[in-house]
């Protein structure tokens, strides 16, 4: 496999992580944090909604520096 091949490989991959990063971030921390601002009911306590919120925060940020960490083998 080229150089240029694996460098695209690696752009698409860490596109793919960011990509995925961000969904858990917006799915997983502003849609309960909105819910809760509108006071809209939930099934759920407020520990379990600040629990899904500090996780997906964490998972987001964790795919995000995984995606960074992928192109850090960028070759020139």
């Amino acid at each position: 496999m080229g150089v240029t091949r694996r460098n695209e490989l690696r752009k698409h991959i860490a596109s793919w992580l960011n990509t995925l990063g961000a969904l858990i971030l917006s799915v997983g921390s502003f849609t309960p944090t909105v819910a809760l601002l509108l006071g809209i009911q939930s099934s759920a306590t407020r520990d379990v909604i600040v629990i899904v919120i500090a996780t997906s925060l964490l998972s987001g940020i964790a795919f995000h520096l995984l995606g960074r960490l992928v192109l850090s083998g960028y070759e020139e």
